[in-house]
């Protein structure tokens, strides 16, 4: 989709063409739908996915190991923090 303004001015004609920015595409293979801005997009494949493969399963993604990962760590470290302890003596 093109837009062209003309403007002119006594003897000066001046014309200016802007072009919409095309949409980004699905990185999975074989796919053609249009990415999903911000929620599409992968922060350790750094693709960026349709509505059906933003999900790092859905786009088997390689970085998926070091997410499950990464949640496991950090998951472990909360239950760490938050464990309680006995008392004793009471």
């Amino acid at each position: 989709m093109a837009t062209t303004t003309t403007t002119t001015t006594n003897t000066t004609t001046t014309t200016t063409t802007t072009t919409a920015a095309k949409r980004q595409r699905c990185t999975f293979k074989d796919c053609k739908d249009a990415a999903q801005r911000i929620v599409g997009d992968c922060g350790f494949c750094s693709g960026q996915f349709c509505g059906k493969h933003r999900l790092l399963e859905d786009h088997k993604c390689a970085g998926l190991e070091d997410c499950k990962k990464e949640s496991h760590d950090a998951n472990a470290d909360k239950l760490i923090a938050e464990r309680t302890t006995v008392i004793k003596g009471i």
